[in-house]
């Protein structure tokens, strides 16, 4: 007599999570948690497992997926990808398009663009009648807190001290491109979140100062933030790969003027190594340039090697 065979959904579960592994490694895993699971579901007919037997089929499968996942992606794997270039922008390109999908198409942004856009007086006939435009108020609310963003965030990045001034065209590209998706992605946010709130919110004080005051300071002072670590983040970046640089090592004292306080900083990809001041007002930061020799002290295919 045949052993009873698992039910269907968890064998197909165990069939998807399969395609999360290595290709080297997947015949043998599908194999060795498809048996698993079969003795698993031969104890569970026999009536030999005190818990039910759906629920316990249930918990292994999810460890297969969590096995499946970890052999995927490793934890040195998920490090250097969130050290590479295009992880902030993806995020913040993440949120705007998940934003855009929940509001259902910017709702609000494409109504205050269009007020702006098909901005008209009223009526001559309605002017006797009405002597206030509720929609002048409407674009104020939302471009006011805008444009004085905006103005910070340039007056931060003339002021601030930017990083290295011998980086190339490819740096100063992503900086830009990761400042203005930040943006963008809070902009979005709060356009768009902004709305939801003061929609929950039913007293029309709380609503006032709550999800209109209260939060354009909140967005104006995060918009500003997110400038500046920008910012910080680039300078920490490799002017070569892009990459956040490792292995911070302090060095100097704050008390010491010939050797002031600074953190030395390595590319893993062997290009060079950043000294980050301490002091906001002591210069740029310094990178050198190193050889091609020192590159092989260094292996930046190592963490994509499978085991």
């Amino acid at each position: 007599m045949s052993s009873p065979a698992p039910p269907l959904v968890y064998r197909v579960l165990l069939r998807l999570a399969s395609f999360l592994c290595p290709a080297p490694l997947r015949t043998a895993w599908r194999k060795q948690w498809q048996s698993g699971l079969h003795d698993w579901w031969i104890l569970a007919e026999r009536g030999e497992l005190t818990n039910e037997a759906a629920a316990l089929a249930a918990r292994y499968c999810r460890g297969a997926w969590a096995d499946a996942l970890e052999l995927r992606f490793r934890r040195d794997q998920i490090l250097h990808a969130l050290r590479g270039p295009w992880c902030p922008i993806f995020a913040a390109l993440l949120i705007i398009g998940s934003t855009g999908v929940l509001s259902r198409g910017f709702q609000v942004i494409r109504r205050v663009a269009d007020l702006v856009l098909n901005a008209r007086p009223l009526p001559v006939t309605l002017r006797p009648h009405i002597h206030y435009d509720p929609r002048g108020d409407v674009v104020a609310a939302y471009l006011a807190p805008l444009a004085l963003a905006v103005l910070i965030a340039v007056m931060l990045l003339v002021f601030n001290r930017l990083p290295v001034p011998q980086s190339g065209w490819r740096y100063w590209t992503h900086l830009l491109l990761k400042t203005m998706s930040i943006q963008t992605a809070l902009t979005v946010l709060w356009f768009e979140g902004g709305s939801t709130l003061r929609s929950v919110l039913r007293p029309e004080a709380l609503r006032v100062l709550g999800g209109g005051l209260v939060l354009a300071i909140v967005f104006v002072a995060g918009f500003g933030a997110a400038t500046r670590w920008c910012i910080t983040d680039q300078r920490r970046r490799c002017p070569v790969c892009l990459r956040l640089l490792d292995m911070p090592v302090s060095v100097g004292s704050w008390g010491s003027v010939f050797e002031p306080a600074t953190t030395e900083l390595l590319c893993a990809g062997g290009h060079g190594s950043l000294s980050l001041s301490e002091r906001d007002n002591t210069g740029p930061d310094r990178w050198t340039t190193l050889d091609a020799s020192w590159r092989e002290l260094f292996d930046t295919a190592a963490p994509f090697q499978s085991d």
